[in-house]
């Protein structure tokens, strides 16, 4: 993301309508953009909270679900120095 001029970014995204996507499947869908990109997955055992990683840049995505709302948070951290 960005050409080097980025140096942290932090977003939440909340879905308001009643019924929205799950989360799991948000993340999947994240996922397969991302990868489609050249971000690298990590590995995981929840899949509502995953890392990426390209060209330094670390990409923290959390997803998750409360009272019928979704909300992801995207947060970018620059390659250290």
């Amino acid at each position: 993301m960005g050409a080097g001029g980025l140096r942290r970014y932090d977003v939440t995204v909340v879905h308001h309508s009643e019924g929205g996507p799950e989360p799991v499947v948000v993340m999947d869908d994240l996922r397969r953009g991302l990868e489609a990109s050249g971000w690298t997955g990590d590995s995981f055992s929840e899949r509502t909270v995953r890392s990426f990683t390209k060209g330094g840049e670390v990409l923290s995505v959390e997803a998750g679900r409360s009272a019928g709302v979704t909300t992801v948070r995207l947060r970018l951290r620059p390659p250290e120095p």
